[in-house]
C-alpha cells in the first residue's frame, strides 16, 4: 500500500542537512516521549522533492508514537525497522503537492507515517533557522 499525505511541515522546511536529537528508548525512536530517556541522532537530509532521514550511528530506524503518556501506550510507524527513510513530494491527480515514501515501507498506520514526517519538518526548520540565525 502506497501512503501519501500533505505535509506544510515538511514543505516549509528549507534544503540541506540538519543533525536532530531524538528521544530513544530500547533503541526505539519514541516521538512524543519525555522525562528520563536516552538520546539519539538522526541525520535529515532535504534537497528537491526528497527528504532523507536515517540515524547517524547507520543502525536501521524504528519509530513509535507516543500516543498516551499516562497509560505509556506507544504506536510503531513501521512494522520492521527500515535503514533508511527516503520521502519523496509529487502532485496527486488533484494538483496537490502530497509527499510518500520513495521505497516500499510497512508502514503500521499511515497517520503515523505523517506525524513522524510532520515532526521532522516542524524541528528540523526550527533548528535550520536557529542556525541561519548565527
Amino acid at each position: 500500500m502506497r501512503v501519501t499525505f500533505v505535509s506544510d511541515k515538511l514543505d516549509g522546511m528549507p534544503s540541506g542537512t540538519v543533525e536532530l536529537s531524538v528521544p530513544v528508548i530500547g533503541g526505539v525512536i519514541q516521538i512524543g516521549a519525555g522525562g528520563d530517556v536516552d538520546v539519539g541522532r538522526i541525520r535529515v537530509l532535504k534537497e528537491q522533492g526528497t527528504v532523507t532521514v536515517a540515524q547517524v550511528d547507520g543502525a536501521p530506524m524504528q519509530v513509535e508514537i507516543v500516543v498516551d503518556t499516562d497509560k505509556r501506550t506507544r504506536s510503531a510507524v513501521f512494522w520492521q525497522s527500515v535503514e533508511v527513510l527516503r520521502l519523496k513530494r509529487s502532485t496527486d491527480a488533484t494538483g496537490r503537492a502530497v509527499w510518500s515514501a520513495a521505497e516500499p515501507v510497512n508502514v503500521t498506520h499511515p497517520e503515523r507515517l505523517k506525524q513522524f514526517a510532520d515532526i521532522i519538518g516542524v524541528f528540523g526548520a526550527a533548528k535550520r533557522d536557529g542556525q541561519a540565525r548565527r
